[in-house]
C-alpha cells in the first residue's frame, strides 16, 4: 500500500469518500470543492463558491497546498445541487505540461494564477505550449484582448481554472479574439495530435 505525504493522503481520502474539502495554499488562498482526480503534481476539484454555488473546475499544484480541511457548510449546501459534481475530465495530473495539454483546448478560456504573484488571476485563450512556457491571448478585466500573446513560466503556475462564473461572464462579453482559436499553434500542435490519439507531453 502506498504511503502518501499528509496533503496528498488527505486529498486521496476526500476523493474516495466524496467529501467536500477546503484546500488552502501556502499564500493563504483557499477554495472549497469536491476532489475529482489526484495526480503526482496536481489535484483537480469541482469548486464551490458562496456556500454551495458550482464555480467551475480548479486545478491546484500539490506542492503549494498547505492545508486540507473539511468544509461542512459547503458539504451541506452541495447536497441540494442537481447534476453535481461533474464527471472527472480525462486529465493527466502528473506534470504541468501534460495537465495543460490534456485539460485545455484552443477555444477554452482559462484563468491562471502564479505562486509569486498572489491575489492575481489572468484569463486568456491558449495559444502555444512550449517547453517551459504557456502562451495566452490575454483577456483584460475590461473585456479587451491584448494585441500580442503573453508568456507564463510553467514553473510559476499554481492554479488553473476553467468554467468559473467570472471567467464565463468575461468570455461572454469579449469581442472576437485577435486570432481565431482554430488558427492558433495550440490547435495545430496540441488539439490535432490529441484527436489522432496521441497526447502532447
Amino acid at each position: 500500500m502506498a504511503i502518501f505525504p499528509p496533503v496528498p493522503r488527505l486529498l486521496d481520502a476526500a476523493l474516495r469518500d466524496g467529501t467536500v474539502v477546503r484546500v488552502e495554499r501556502v499564500d493563504g488562498d483557499s477554495c472549497d470543492g469536491r476532489v475529482l482526480a489526484l495526480g503526482r503534481r496536481w489535484v483537480i476539484l469541482a469548486q464551490l463558491a458562496d456556500l454551495g454555488h458550482p464555480d467551475g473546475l480548479t486545478v491546484r499544484r500539490l506542492r503549494d497546498v498547505d492545508h486540507v480541511t473539511p468544509a461542512p457548510l459547503s458539504q451541506r449546501a452541495s447536497a441540494h445541487l442537481v447534476d453535481w459534481p461533474p464527471t472527472a475530465p480525462d486529465v493527466d495530473l502528473d506534470s504541468t505540461r501534460a495537465m495543460l495539454a490534456s485539460l485545455l483546448t484552443a477555444d477554452t478560456l482559462v484563468g491562471i494564477e502564479c505562486i509569486d504573484e498572489p491575489d492575481q488571476r489572468w484569463y486568456g485563450l491558449p495559444h502555444a505550449l512550449r517547453r517551459r512556457d504557456l502562451d495566452l491571448w490575454e483577456l483584460s478585466p475590461q473585456c479587451t484582448w491584448h494585441a500580442t500573446e503573453s508568456s507564463w513560466r510553467l514553473g510559476s503556475l499554481t492554479e488553473v481554472v476553467i468554467g468559473d462564473r467570472y471567467g464565463t461572464t468575461l468570455g461572454s462579453l469579449a469581442p472576437t479574439p485577435p486570432i481565431a482559436p482554430e488558427d492558433s499553434r495550440w490547435a495545430h500542435e496540441i488539439d490535432r495530435p490529441r484527436e489522432d490519439g496521441v497526447r502532447a507531453r
